[in-house]
């Protein structure tokens, strides 16, 4: 083991939590942080949408079909297939989300 358990470790006996998890859970959701909630949500839902479209592009019968559709030219056909994530990403971006 490279370090000691947390449950080991010296806690001071005047040292109390302020607030609890269900305390900070129920503030975070309270009606005048909506605006916080949802930028957070949209930007991990773009994070999302940017891996599933890398995970997609990313996929071996794609490179090989790109591969073989630019003669072996393995730097062309990953800049074409950049071009094509961040195309679609925009498109999604704008149009869908």
């Amino acid at each position: 083991m490279l370090g000691d358990n947390i449950s080991s470790l010296p806690i001071a006996p005047n040292t109390k939590a302020k607030i609890t998890d269900l305390e900070t859970l129920y503030n975070l959701f309270q009606p005048k942080n909506k605006e916080v909630i949802t930028q957070t949500f949209s930007a991990f839902k773009l994070s999302l949408l940017a891996g599933i479209l890398f995970l997609i592009f990313s996929l071996p019968f794609i490179n090989k079909l790109a591969d073989s559709y630019f003669q072996g030219n393995i730097i062309l056909s990953k800049l074409i297939l950049t071009i094509c994530v961040t195309v679609f990403f925009f498109i999604i971006d704008k149009f869908v989300l």
